[in-house]
This record gives structure tokens, sequence and C-alpha cells, in this order.
């Protein structure tokens, strides 16, 4: 062999070896994020607060790790229901997912502690319970039993449910023998029918033909869902007993996130914080318009105190014993203690 021969081999060999970094940096790390809200532009009037984290969590990652980790959106359930994105974030097969607390609570128990009825008052009170010790024992739990961490917290299309029916409903007696749709978690079924009405597990699919039917004769859910689906065309009535605070939880597949170098953990963990506060504040600052509108289409009422009372003397305690029973004291009992030190932090005066 000659020299010259010899020479050009060592040439190509030494320029493959520095081509492999370049070859290996040129396909960035991908995220597919899930969630099953509409994919519009952030400053659209239907953005959810699912879409709205998603869009800066997007931007952030991306910029952040000057495009070496790319994250791809499926908004509209283009990857299954939630309970199917949910999974297959625990599985590995997408890195995160966007369900709220009704999947999360059926694959992790100790989450249906989070929905006490009347136990959350507001969304400093809901988001101090998050951010806490509360949510970080919640998070760790998770992380070891189920393989999914959370990244952040915020309230599902409004946060508070609230009953919406055909009938006026003023006080717990008002719901005695009525049909009401929820969704598939036992202790939101357990609470309908502590309050005497007749819990009905049903896809949210079904719910236009099922009210139009008669097949329920209510349902419950947060203002940002009432606006954005008309429910106002199906039922007359909504009634801001507030019930539960409903939460959207942002969950990553954990193996995914220790694949991760030091440097790319932190851009994700800042990312998903200031996603954050952008899915929260969406609702939010949207609240008393969206409120206004439904107003105008059908009848918003507001309990006075004592028919609040009603409500909550009608669930309160048989649910805290039923959540004991079939959950666990350990969970439900730091629930009560996160949410009774994040009242005397936030409204001790």
């Amino acid at each position: 062999m000659s020299k010259i021969t010899v020479l050009w081999r060592v040439i190509l060999t030494v320029a493959l070896i520095a081509l492999l970094p370049l070859s290996a940096s040129a396909a960035p790390k991908l995220i597919k994020l899930g969630h099953g809200n509409p994919g519009v532009d952030i400053l659209h009037k239907d953005a959810s607060d699912e879409q709205c984290f998603a869009l800066v969590f997007k931007s952030e990652v991306e910029s952040l790790s000057q495009g070496q980790i790319e994250v791809k959106i499926y908004p509209a359930n283009q990857l299954g229901s939630e309970e199917e994105m949910l999974e297959a974030c625990r599985l590995g097969s997408i890195q995160v997912a966007i369900p709220s607390e009704g999947p999360m609570g059926n694959m992790f128990p100790p989450v249906q502690t989070t929905s006490v009825p009347y136990l959350v008052s507001s969304y400093p009170v809901a988001y101090e319970v998050y951010d806490g010790w509360f949510g970080k024992e919640l998070n760790e739990a998770l992380i070891k039993s189920r393989g999914i961490r959370i990244l952040a917290t915020m309230d599902n299309l409004g946060g508070f449910r609230n009953f919406i029916t055909d009938e006026p409903v003023r006080s717990a007696s008002d719901l005695k023998g009525l049909k009401i749709r929820v969704m598939g978690v036992p202790s939101h079924a357990e609470m309908v029918k502590l309050l005497g009405a007749s819990p009905t597990p049903m896809a949210y699919t079904e719910v236009y033909p099922a009210m139009q039917q008669g097949v329920i004769d209510g349902l419950e859910n947060p203002p940002g869902v009432v606006y954005t689906q008309k429910l106002w065309e199906i039922a007359d009535y909504y009634v801001l007993d507030r019930h539960l605070f409903s939460t959207d939880f942002v969950v990553m597949n954990e193996r995914f996130f220790q694949s991760l170098s030091g440097d790319e953990k932190r851009i994700i963990l800042e990312a998903a914080a200031n996603a954050e506060i952008a899915g929260r504040a969406s609702f939010i600052s949207r609240q008393p318009a969206m409120l206004e509108e439904i107003g105008k289409r059908m009848k918003v009422y507001v309990p006075t105190q004592a028919e609040m009372r009603s409500f909550k003397n009608a669930v309160r305690k048989p649910m805290e014993d039923w959540l004991r029973r079939n959950i666990g004291a350990e969970w439900f009992d730091k629930m009560l203690r996160a949410v009774e030190e994040a009242e005397r932090e936030l409204y001790s005066y």
C-alpha cells in the first residue's frame, strides 16, 4: 500500500470522527406533548390552560436549549383520550401529558384527596397547597410508584366546578333525584350521591345527546368548559357553588427526565415553571368576561351563605369518612393539613 493511500485513509478516518459529534448534535431530542384541548394560538379567546402551557413550554425549552431539545405539541386528543395519553406517558411512548384530576386520581388514588368537596376556598389556597410540601410529597410518591413526575399544576379551565342543570338549584335539596353526569372518578360520584342526586359516569362526548334526550338532568363543570363548549345550548342554569377545585397536572415520564443531562433537566424545570404561570393565568384573567357572556345565555345563580351551608353540611363529614376508608387516612389528613396551613399563611391578619 502506498504512503499516499495510507495518508488518505488517515485523513478520512479523522474527518469521520470529527463529524460524528456534529451528526449527533444535529438531531435534537424530541418531547411529544399531548393534551385534550384545541390547538389554537395563545391569544385566541378559547386558548385553554393546557394549550397556553404547551406553547410557552415549547418556546422556552427550544430557546433555552438552543434547538437541542424539540417540543412537538399534539392538541385536541390527537394522541388519544386523557386516560390513554396518561398511560402512554407512564410507559414512555410520549414524554409529556396534561391530564385532569379525574384520570390522575384513577391511576394514583391519593390524587382524589385533592377533590374534597368545598374544602379549597380560592385559587391562591389551591396553588399554595400544590407549590408547597404537599405537592412535593405527592410528586415524590408519583415518581416512585408510577414513574411520572409532576412538572406543573393549573386550574382545569377555570378550576372550580359548578352544577349545570335544566332546573333551578339553590340548595342541596334541589339536587335530590336529579341524574348528574360525572367523570368516572369514585370520589366525584360519591359526592353527587351524598347531595341526593344520582351520579351518572359518562364520557364527555356523550353529554350533549344525553341532555337533549333526558338521559341526564345536568352535569358539573368549571366556567371555561361552559363557555368554550357552549353548554347553554343544552341547559338553562349555572349554579356557582364551587364544590370542587379541578386541576390539570402536567406530567413527564421519569425515565426520560433522568436520561437528560443536568443542564437539560434545569431547562425543562425552568421552562415548566414559566409555562405554569401562563397556564394558571389563562382562565383566571378571562373568567369575569366569560361569566358575563355565560350570564347572557343562561341563568347564573350564586347561592347565599345559608344555601352554601346546606351543600357543605350534606357532604363534608360523610365525604371525609368515605375518603379515609377508600383512599386512606394518611393522604387525606395531609391534604386537610396543607389546606389549613395555606389558609393561615394567606389570610391571617
